[in-house]
Parts: structure tokens; C-alpha cells; sequence
């Protein structure tokens, strides 16, 4: 610890812990540890407070913008639920055990599994932190399992000691891109397709701002898509 050594921190150590803020941030989020992320984003805002006054730098309004981004992404994401006795309800968007839609007759268990999703963002003007949008956090939160609490016992001695461990629940592979390339996306396409196991299937999501054409006009004066014929 450089301050308790009586120096000053550089310039360049500071700079390397805000950086290691922000990608601990993507992790929490990530991770969905929203109540972590809240003390990480107050705590990375006194950091940015304190480097900007001591260095005076020309980084200070690309710092800020991190901090509006992470901060409208938190704002975007909560849903709060209140039930009849008006106590709030957390709500996972992840996967519950017993929570699965029934198969359709004829389908049997296990005949196929999603084993990888590239989940693409590619609008413009989208709630976002660093690459992440809001929507590709949402389905990403929707693809994962909800984590399984380890069962607990009580011991003869009158203590809670955990019971036998679970077994593993495979999430699937997710690619994410944002704004990628057209190559780009061939490229971890393909990638995918390559690796992907027998009887698994390959999800792809993609979010982008639609085209519309110019001059197409519905009968109520929006604006809606045409077909246009050549001779």
C-alpha cells in the first residue's frame, strides 16, 4: 500500500485501479450481484472524485461517462414486485428448478440440448455497460440456472452441516457481441457450429435498430414496410 508507506499513488497505479473497477463491475453484472454492484459503482465514483482532483486529467469526462453508463444500467435493470402484504419479491429471470414449460407430446426428455447461444447487441441507442446492453444482460440472466442451494441437516450435536452436494448443472456456452463485424460474426458462427456436440442446438439472438424505407406509408399515416415490384 503505497499511502501507508507515506507516497503518493502515480498516476498510472490510480488509472490501473479504476480500470480493475470497471471490470469487477462487468463480473458483478455478470454474476447478477446487483447489491454488490451498488458499492462497487459508489466506491469506483470517490475513486474517479480523488484522481481527477489530484491529477487534474484530460480523463475525467470519459471516467464520468463510465459512471452515467453503469449507473442507467442499473436504473434500467429492477423490476420491483410487491406481494399482498406489500413486501417486496426478489424475481430471478434465471432458470427455476420445477419451473419448465411442459414438452409437447411426442418430444422426449433429453433428445436435445442447448448447448451454445451468441447472443448479439447491435442497436444504437440501447442502455449499455461497456459491451454489455441491457437486453443482452436480460438474456443472458435467462439462459443461466438458478444456483442450487446445498440442502442442510441438523447434526446430533443440534448444528446445520450441509447434506450430500447437488449434482453439476451445465449452463450452456454463450458467446457475447456487441457491434460486431460481419466477419466477426461468421467467425464465432462458425466456431460454434464446429464445436457443438451431437443432439445440441446453437441459440442465436440478435437485437438491432430496424430499417425502414422511405416513402412506405400505412393507411393511418405510420410508417410500415413495402414491397416494391421491378419490371
Amino acid at each position: 500500500n503505497l499511502v501507508s508507506h507515506g507516497q503518493s499513488p502515480s498516476k498510472k497505479y490510480i488509472m490501473k485501479k479504476l480500470r480493475y473497477y470497471a471490470r469487477y463491475i462487468v463480473v458483478c453484472l455478470l454474476l447478477n450481484k446487483m447489491d454488490l454492484v451498488k458499492v462497487l459503482v459508489k466506491e469506483l465514483s470517490e475513486e474517479i472524485e480523488d484522481y481527477t482532483q489530484r491529477f487534474n486529467t484530460e480523463y475525467q469526462l470519459e471516467w464520468n461517462l463510465v459512471l452515467q453508463e453503469v449507473a442507467a444500467f442499473v436504473e434500467a435493470d429492477p423490476v420491483v414486485v410487491l406481494n399482498n402484504e406489500n413486501t417486496v419479491v426478489v424475481i430471478s429471470n434465471r432458470l427455476q428448478e420445477g419451473g419448465m414449460s411442459p414438452l409437447e407430446q411426442g418430444m422426449v426428455v433429453g433428445q436435445l440440448t442447448l448447448a451454445d447461444a451468441l447472443i448479439i447487441g447491435n442497436c444504437n441507442n440501447q442502455v449499455k455497460f461497456s459491451e454489455l446492453t441491457i437486453d443482452m444482460f436480460r438474456i443472458l440472466q435467462a439462459l443461466e440456472r438458478e444456483p442450487v442451494n446445498l440442502a442442510t441437516t441438523t447434526s446430533k450435536y443440534g448444528t446445520l452441516e450441509p447434506s450430500e452436494k447437488p449434482a453439476k448443472r451445465e449452463n450452456p456456452h454463450k458467446y457475447l457481441l456487441y457491434k460486431p463485424t460481419l466477419s466477426q460474426l461468421f467467425t464465432f458462427l462458425s466456431a460454434s457450429f464446429k464445436e457443438l456436440p451431437v443432439n445440441s442446438v446453437l441459440l442465436v439472438y440478435l437485437s438491432a435498430t430496424g430499417v425502414f424505407p422511405t416513402g412506405c406509408l400505412d393507411y393511418e399515416g405510420t410508417t410500415a414496410f413495402c414491397k416494391h415490384t421491378h419490371n
